[in-house]
Formats: C-alpha cells, sequence, structure tokens
C-alpha cells in the first residue's frame, strides 16, 4: 500500500458512488488509503480474472452494508483492509473475505467473538498458539459475517469455526483460513456456499497501478 496516496490521486475521480461516500466519510489517513486500495484492487481483479472493466460502475449497499455490483449480471465480491494489506475475493456466488495484520493478540477480545468451546479450547493453548487461534477465529467469523450478508447483527460469539463447515439456516457455508501467505504476518479467510478449492494471489501495489 506504499505510494496509495500520490496513485490515488486520479484514481479517486473514477470511483464509484458508494466507495465515494465512504471515503468522504472516513476522516483517518490510513483509513481512506487502505480502502482507496481496497477499489483499486477489485478494479484489477475484476480486469484480470474476468476481463471486466468496472471503472464507474455502481455499487450497492444491503441491508447490513454488504456490497455488490447494481448490475446484478456481475459477479459478487468481498473486499478487506488491514495496515499495508488488501484483500478481494471474487465469485459468481456470494463471497466474504477478511484480512488482518497479526500483530497482537487481545484476549478481552478473544472473549467477545469465541463461543465458550472455542474459548475454552483458547485458554489451553501456548502464547503463540493462543496468537494463531485467536486471528484465524477473527478472520474466518469475519468472512462468514459477510458471506452472509448480515455483518455484526449475527453476533460473532453465536457461531463455531472450530470446524470448517457451518450450518447457515438450510445451506453449509464453507471456510479457509490462509496463514502462509507471501505477506509475512497477515492471515486471510474466505467463505462460500460452496468448497474453497482457490488459493490466495499476492499482488504488489506497482502492478495494481498499471492496471488502473
Amino acid at each position: 500500500m506504499r505510494g496509495a496516496d500520490a496513485a490515488g490521486l486520479d484514481f479517486e475521480a473514477n470511483m464509484s458512488g458508494y466507495r465515494r461516500r465512504k471515503l468522504d466519510a472516513m476522516t483517518n489517513r490510513r483509513g481512506r488509503i487502505e480502502m482507496l486500495g481496497a477499489e483499486m484492487l477489485l478494479r484489477y481483479a475484476m480486469k484480470k480474472t474476468c476481463g471486466i472493466d468496472v471503472t464507474g460502475l455502481e455499487i450497492e449497499c444491503g441491508g447490513f452494508g454488504k456490497p455488490r455490483f447494481s448490475d446484478a449480471s456481475l459477479p459478487e465480491f468481498s473486499l478487506s483492509h488491514s495496515e499495508e494489506a488488501v484483500a478481494c475475493a471474487i465469485s459468481d456466488r456470494e463471497v466474504g473475505t477478511d484480512i488482518q495484520h497479526v500483530d497482537r493478540l487481545r484476549p478481552a477480545a478473544a472473549r467477545r467473538i469465541m463461543t465458550d468451546a472455542e474459548f475454552e479450547a483458547f485458554l489451553r493453548l501456548d502464547a503463540k498458539a493462543k496468537e494463531e487461534a485467536f486471528f484465524r477465529t477473527w478472520v474466518l467469523k469475519e468472512s462468514l459475517m459477510k458471506l452472509t450478508g448480515k455483518g455484526f447483527s449475527m453476533g460473532p460469539a453465536s457461531f463455531s469455526v472450530l470446524e470448517e463447515e457451518v450450518r447457515c439456516g438450510n445451506k453449509t457455508a464453507y471456510l479457509k483460513c490462509f496463514d502462509k501467505l507471501k505477506l509475512k504476518k497477515y492471515m486471510l479467510g474466505i467463505a462460500s456456499f460452496e468448497p474453497i478449492d482457490t488459493e490466495p494471489i499476492c499482488v504488489l501495489f506497482d502492478e495494481i497501478v498499471s492496471f488502473n
């Protein structure tokens, strides 16, 4: 994400109205850069993987804030950003993704987001394993909440991600966590209503800029 300030000067003029409104409401500089990078990655991914230029296309939100293209014929997508990394998942079905910078363990947050069974298992781990378990739980739960479109209204402590298949009403959600990324100290989660057989692709910021 280094260099996003300069690269984004011209890019902002062609942002979707949805992202522009979110950007205008964001006062934190880092947050603005991450948000800008997320839309740049979305354009890159759509052009690179689907051959579709989505510049200027409108994005709308569901009742709990899940974004999608206003044109229903276009793929579903999910965006996330953390520190100097952004993530984008694209699918022909609903999808959710979350990326987190693995920095420090938050025991109080672990208690808030985990079920009793998850937290009991968490307490039995050593310090290093606790850190990994916390961020794995975080990215998988956020990914699932994005997949359903319900966000935090689901209540992250109301469901478990100890298994990589989770019942959501009459559907089964499939979860996958990637902790061996080329980006060190980051963890990525993906959730889908179909089995996940893909691997993440890491892209440098300069390549994204060249596409935008």
